[in-house]
């Protein structure tokens, strides 16, 4: 770690409040594991993922296929 450059303070309400969200994430994801399951809960934040990113990931697939120019997809 001595290779590192000293890190200023940061100011304590910065902290409180990192801490505040860190407490309500972790809340909201007990309750949310206590009604559906830990098994239940992993499956939806999985499938809400992959909704989430097949926009993006279909367009830049659509936008190699389109360079590709002996597959004549317009």
């Amino acid at each position: 770690m001595s290779v590192f450059p000293t890190i200023p303070a940061i100011d304590p309400s910065i902290v409180t409040a990192g801490n505040w969200i860190t407490t309500t994430i972790g809340s909201g994801a007990a309750f949310a594991q206590f009604l559906y399951g830990t098994t239940l809960l992993t499956a939806l934040i999985g499938i809400s993922i992959s909704i989430w990113a097949f926009e993006p990931i279909y367009h830049a697939v659509m936008w190699v296929i389109h360079k590709v120019p002996f597959l004549n997809v317009h």
